[in-house]
């Protein structure tokens, strides 16, 4: 949703739907991994820019209420910090997918849920 202002509620509903994409097509996975192998993240940032003009500025600029953050903390730091969380959160439910775990959706919504809300605490007004 681009007219969400929020970045934490945003960054949320892309990892849920991610993950439920993932859950449903499991295979996707290796296949991504294949694909993505041997190249560094600008190449992958060029790639995906070509396919998807502006997906970055999209989903981290486009909308986004910036006052709702401390004035004290970076924006930067805290995207990078937010963006490190959930990917490895993220990484953590596909590996339990690629294994043939179960995972629980609303379990793992909750769970990005706690994450969100002690990143708000630590990073809003």
């Amino acid at each position: 949703n681009w007219e969400e202002s929020d970045l934490f509620k945003r960054i949320k509903e892309i990892a849920l739907i991610k993950l439920k994409i993932f859950r449903k097509y499991p295979y996707i996975i290796g296949f991504t991994k294949r694909i993505n192998s041997g190249k560094s993240i600008e190449e992958l940032k060029k790639i995906y820019e070509e396919y998807v003009p502006n997906i970055y500025e999209k989903i981290y600029i486009k909308n986004i209420d910036f006052t709702l953050f401390r004035e004290d903390v970076g924006i930067e730091e805290v995207m990078n910090i937010f963006i490190w969380t959930f990917e490895k959160l993220g990484e953590n439910y596909l590996n339990q997918i690629k294994f043939g775990e179960k995972v629980d959706t609303e379990e793992m919504a909750d769970e990005v849920d706690r994450y969100v809300d002690v990143l708000k605490k630590g990073f809003y007004k």
